[in-house]
């Protein structure tokens, strides 16, 4: 096997490249596995535009949770980073809905890439590619998160979404062909999808589209996993 660059949208493109999406994702990646954490991703996922009510005094309660323990004088403080970031949330809902909902996506994608790629070596985490087989043929559509390690012979793809109603078959139907393909041509495999909610969430919209039950569900309890080797399907597996 081996990966095709699959950019997607300008759109796309441009959230990737944003340096707001950038610093929340640093921030994230910070508060991992704290409480922090859900915080930013729940704010995230209830809010697709900043006219939506409560949206300013959701931001202040999402800076208040960043807020130290009181000092002498029973005065709480906030860290400067804290503001720094909050400004950056802010700066991100400047854009109109649509490109919001980008800048969300993209969040979750490069997320899921930096904990991925903490794992592999130089070059083997890779966004936004197709899979093509031995024979150089497409076997999957865009994959947004993608892992090919022809030294292991292991491959892995991920489906990000900032909530689970973003997910699709033909996202289930390309993480299928790629475990697949990947188990004939003698490969680990491992996929999953990746997203700002509860972990059963994603797992009941999986099972809307009757998908397999080796793609796995990356959600708020679980999406620090992605930084530990996980269990790979082999080719002495079957899954037809």
């Amino acid at each position: 096997m081996r990966l095709k660059a699959a950019p997607g949208g300008p759109e796309m493109v441009n959230a990737l490249s944003n340096q707001n999406v950038h610093a929340i994702v640093t921030m994230l990646l910070e508060v991992l596995n704290q409480e922090s954490f859900r915080n930013i991703a729940n704010f995230l996922v209830k809010f697709n535009q900043r006219s939506q009510t409560n949206f300013t005094s959701a931001l202040e309660d999402l800076r208040a949770s960043f807020q130290t323990y009181p000092d002498a004088q029973g005065l709480y403080s906030t860290l400067e980073s804290v503001n720094t970031f909050i400004d950056r949330v802010i700066a991100l809902y400047q854009y109109n809905e649509r490109t919001v909902g980008f800048l969300r996506g993209a969040i979750v994608e490069m997320l899921t890439s930096e904990l991925v790629s903490q794992r592999c070596q130089p070059s083997e985490c890779q966004s936004n590619q197709k899979f093509l087989d031995a024979y150089g043929r497409e076997i999957t559509g865009q994959i947004d998160v993608a892992v090919l390690s022809h030294n292991d012979s292991f491959a892995e793809g991920y489906e990000c979404k900032i909530k689970a109603d973003g997910l699709m078959s033909e996202d289930c139907d390309n993480l299928k062909a790629l475990a697949q393909t990947a188990l004939r041509e003698d490969y680990y495999v491992h996929v999953g999808v990746t997203a700002f909610v509860a972990d059963k969430s994603i797992e009941n919209k999986l099972k809307h589209w009757d998908a397999p039950p080796y793609i796995a569900a990356y959600g708020l309890d679980s999406l620090s996993k992605l930084r530990t080797t996980p269990d790979y399907l082999g080719p002495n597996d079957s899954i037809e």
